[in-house]
């Protein structure tokens, strides 16, 4: 894919290989069997993409009987999933899936991040899930050159409103121009970040709520920090009310 602030392509390209779906099941029962494991994070950037070999994973862990609980921290494409899918993945011991939303705008998923999906679709696999009771978290990116701030306050709202209804945990984050992306030669050759960001400026940047780096004539990074603060504030009231209906949630948070 094309997202401008991504630079997985950078460092591998755009070709990839992966394990078969034999020998991940053979790892799995590796460390199930002789090292008592028991929850695994499937990092894979895509690991739904290929739906045949993702499919094949699932029904080999099936089939095996194994006892084990999976997730996907690193993130997954929504537009990957469907409800006969989600099924098979919660059946194979899937515990929590991280959605990756970026926008709440569907124009700033086209024009600005290109990420190349439906808005509409990825919030309707967010109710597949919640109806499947699996538990998941999102992420969501602002303060991209070329968006607005109300733009940026429809992914906050976004954000809150599939807390509210579909019980989808946010991680809210800022546009970060990591060396050699197209977001950071864009941000350089226009003058949208001052100097060149350190890597410890780069690193708090990328963590949630992190510090801004970007300022555009639409946006400075004060207006990026506002928008967190009001966003910050409504998440807490929407976090007490997810709490009060899953207190195990609330204890572990503790």
């Amino acid at each position: 894919y094309s997202c401008v602030f991504c630079s997985i392509r950078l460092h591998m390209g755009r070709k990839y290989r992966h394990h078969s779906a034999e020998y991940v099941l053979n790892h799995l029962k590796l460390c199930a069997e002789r090292f008592g494991v028991r929850s695994f994070h499937f990092e894979d950037d895509n690991f739904s993409l290929d739906h045949e070999r993702f499919e094949s994973i699932l029904d080999r862990i099936i089939e095996s009987g194994m006892d084990i609980r999976w997730d996907t921290p690193n993130g997954i494409r929504a537009d990957t999933l469907d409800y006969d899918l989600l099924k098979k993945m919660k059946r194979s011991g899937c515990r929590q899936l991280t959605l990756a939303f970026e926008s709440g705008s569907q124009r700033v998923l086209n024009e600005v991040i290109r990420k190349k999906t439906s808005l509409d679709y990825m919030i309707k696999v967010a109710g597949m899930v919640h109806e499947l009771k699996l538990l998941a978290n999102a992420f969501y990116v602002i303060g991209f050159p070329g968006e607005t701030i109300g733009e940026m306050r429809e992914t906050a709202n976004l954000a809150l409103r599939l807390l509210r209804e579909c019980e989808l945990l946010p991680n809210l984050f800022v546009a970060t121009p990591l060396y050699g992306t197209e977001l950071y030669e864009t941000c350089v050759s226009k003058g949208y970040i001052e100097g060149n960001p350190s890597p410890e400026e780069l690193a708090k940047s990328t963590q949630i709520f992190g510090e801004p780096l970007i300022s555009t004539g639409d946006f400075s990074r004060e207006d990026v920090l506002r928008v967190i603060d009001d966003y910050r504030r409504e998440l807490k009231k929407e976090l007490v009310r997810f709490s009060l209906k899953h207190p195990l949630y609330a204890a572990r948070r503790l």
